[in-house]
């Protein structure tokens, strides 16, 4: 009896552990499909709207750098980004 227990048991744990790394996995899965996605839609930008959408969001950069960096008005910045 005993060992049917143990073995109920282990069924149950592996039934969970089973769960768990096909949810993760999915997860995983959609988060990939959900990144070539967007990485679709950066490539279609237009060149200029791109470089300043890459060094805003991959590079972290501010506003202030990215007007720095690329010698470019601030409002430019503001229209690529949030199309003002």
């Amino acid at each position: 009896m005993r060992d049917v227990v143990r073995w109920t048991k282990k069924e149950q744990l592996w039934e969970e552990i089973s769960c768990q790394v096909s949810d993760e996995t999915e997860t995983h899965l959609l988060q990939r499909e959900f990144q070539s996605a967007i990485d679709h839609i950066i490539k279609k930008l237009p060149p200029k709207k791109r470089t300043i959408y890459m060094l805003s969001q991959n590079e972290g950069k501010s506003n202030k750098e990215i007007v720095w960096k690329l010698k470019i008005s601030p409002k430019t910045v503001k229209n690529h980004l949030w199309g003002y």
